[in-house]
């Protein structure tokens, strides 16, 4: 296979460059999409869902597999929820509901 001035490979007159700047407008559009969903989990109200699930933050805590203070931690916006937790926990509240 040969290569043209920039490094870049040559078939059959296009360049395995297209290619790539293809897979880097993907890999961003991932990267936003992955972006604006941590955005919405920053909203993830977990204590009002745990109430509604009528829970204490132990109980809950435990259910979720993390400790208690960590589970505070999330109620009080201390620090963010993970993207797993969030799916345990809306498997919960649909087994729940």
């Amino acid at each position: 296979m040969a290569t043209n001035g920039n490094g870049s490979h040559v078939t059959n007159g296009t360049t395995k460059r297209n290619d790539g700047l293809q897979i880097a407008r993907e890999l961003r559009e991932k990267f936003m999409a992955f972006d604006e969903l941590l955005r919405m989990t920053d909203g993830f109200d977990i204590g009002r869902i745990r109430r509604m699930l009528g829970m204490s933050q132990e109980d809950f805590a435990h259910t979720v597999g993390v400790t208690h203070s960590t589970a505070a931690r999330w109620e009080h916006k201390k620090s963010r929820v993970p993207l797993d937790v969030i799916v345990k926990v809306s498997q919960i509240v649909r087994e729940n509901a």
